[in-house]
């Protein structure tokens, strides 16, 4: 994916670089050139898994995929519970067998995982430095044994990548997508100080949950549209709608 000079009317994908480059690929098949902004960059922790045995496992973003093959080969071989079908995809990827997807949010994954694996089994949640407090809250308050491992951190970056910074400023960019409410404040501190607030709130933002529509709009934004579900294909759709 070319970096800059962002084509006109380019969409600014606000995610880590290797989900940016998949959105860039699926973006242009619409028709739309993508410039990737990552604010934020994932690393591996020393952190050791907690000791099992367990019944299943709980991961909520694909971005822990990559860490279950440091875990011992029983707990590998157990059930996954994946947060959705792209974190499933990636758990497949990287040699799960038997993974679940879920519908896409933790509630939706409290629900299947009460079904498919009821209390009071053991659970371990393969998770990354900040999280929600769903689903280990809620699966505890049903009675489930919940371990988390803290497994992967994901650090802001510090300053505004300058291919996004220039194509603000060539007003090239469009609209923006946003994938978190971590990233979007992220990315709010990020162009404040790159001095490309008025530019980067005169573009559209689509943003995939209301709690990141709440974010851009405390700041001042106007222009930020909600997906209808809390997932990609529908944030294109408004996009492109």
């Amino acid at each position: 994916m070319a970096a800059s000079p962002a084509s006109p009317g380019s969409v600014l994908v606000v995610r880590a670089a290797e989900d940016a480059a998949r959105t860039a690929r699926m973006l242009a098949r619409l028709g739309c050139a993508a410039l990737a902004a990552p604010v934020i960059e994932t690393r591996a922790l020393d952190e050791p898994a907690p000791p099992g045995p367990f019944d299943a496992l709980i991961v909520t973003s694909a971005k822990a995929a990559a860490r279950l093959a440091d875990l011992p080969e029983e707990t590998r071989a157990l059930r996954v519970f994946a947060v959705g079908p792209r974190t499933a995809r990636a758990l497949g990827a990287n040699g799960s067998r038997d993974v679940f997807a879920s519908g896409g949010d933790a509630q939706a994954l409290i629900r299947d995982i009460s079904r498919l694996a009821p209390p009071p089994a053991r659970l371990l949640h393969v998770a990354g430095r900040d999280r929600k407090p769903e689903p280990a809250g809620g699966l505890r308050a049903m009675g489930y044994d919940v371990s988390v491992w803290t497994a992967y951190e994901a650090r802001a970056v510090r300053r505004l990548p300058e291919s996004a910074r220039a194509a603000l400023a060539d007003g090239a960019i469009a609209a923006a997508l946003h994938y978190s409410p971590r990233s979007a404040r992220i990315l709010l501190r990020l162009v404040a100080e790159a001095g490309a607030s008025q530019a980067f709130a005169r573009i559209a933002h689509v943003v995939i949950s209301p709690d990141v529509a709440a974010i851009l709009r405390e700041a001042g934004l106007r222009r930020v549209s909600a997906a209808p579900e809390p997932n990609e294909k529908a944030m294109l759709r408004v996009l492109l709608g």
